[in-house]
């Protein structure tokens, strides 16, 4: 089986080999990038920002209440 291999095999990669290794390329130099995007970073805040507010009303008794 080996002479069999190093007689009809040609030398270096086949070429599925090279198709695979290229494809292993592509994924380290193309890494998904997985920082949070700039409006949803904004989002938050604002959702962040408005909770404290309704918190802050309820703490103070100023909050939507009828005022009992």
């Amino acid at each position: 089986m080996a002479t069999s291999l190093g007689v009809y095999k040609p030398w270096g990669l086949t070429r599925y080999a090279g198709d695979a290794n290229k494809q292993e390329r592509r994924k380290v130099e193309q890494e998904p990038n997985n920082e949070t995007p700039f409006g949803v970073k904004i989002f938050y805040a604002v959702i962040c920002v408005l909770v404290l507010v309704v918190v802050m009303l309820h703490l103070t008794g100023h909050g939507f209440g009828g005022g009992h």
